[in-house]
């Protein structure tokens, strides 16, 4: 149970930092290639068209 209520302190610390410290750490920054997003989002609207076309097909 300690161990839990050093990371809920830990989290509220950390919330507590102004916007701007926030943005200043390089690991919360991490960018995805835009060729991965755009690939995913591709597959993930290609599997959504062929489902309405599949589900309007068979009514």
């Amino acid at each position: 149970m300690e161990e839990v209520e050093k990371q809920m302190r830990e989290l509220m610390k950390k919330m507590d930092k102004k916007p701007d410290e926030k943005m200043s750490n390089p690991g919360d920054m991490e960018i995805l290639p835009s060729g991965l997003v755009k690939d995913h989002l591709d597959r993930s609207l290609e599997r959504k068209v062929n489902w309405f076309e599949n589900h309007f097909a068979q009514a």
